[in-house]
């Protein structure tokens, strides 16, 4: 073998290497900022497994008093942040909690079909 064969096999070999420690970089640096909590991706997914389905979340953008109701929705199955909104394994969970179904106005289809009583009537019926 020539030496420049030899020096082109050496470097195509250290950029290979130099390309898996940096891809081994990055997804150590994802799943560290996952585990603290801020990308979310763990926790959705053991919520899942908890749940037996994927569960519904509130939605971020419901946060906040100038925004409508707080609802929740069910997220898309592979996000790169989840910024760790409340999670339910079901949507009745959901309303359960004062979540609405709906973003634009305030509905509880899965209590009103289970006979249950909108958790803000609850509310204001014992402050009577």
């Amino acid at each position: 073998m020539s030496s420049s064969a030899k020096k082109t096999n050496k470097s195509s070999s250290l950029h290979k290497k130099s390309i898996a420690i940096a891809a081994g970089v990055i997804l150590a640096l994802w799943l560290a900022i996952d585990a603290i909590g801020i990308g979310g991706n763990i926790r959705f997914y053991a919520k899942w497994l908890e749940c037996g389905q994927k569960p519904v979340v509130e939605a971020i953008d419901s946060i906040g008093p100038d925004y409508g109701p707080f609802y929740y929705h069910s997220p898309p199955t592979f996000s790169l942040f989840r910024l760790s909104p409340d999670q339910f394994c079901t949507p009745i969970e959901a309303e359960r909690s004062g979540l609405s179904a709906e973003k634009n106005n305030w509905r509880f289809p899965h209590l009103e079909a289970a006979g249950e009583e909108n958790p803000f009537l609850k509310d204001l019926k014992s402050s009577q």
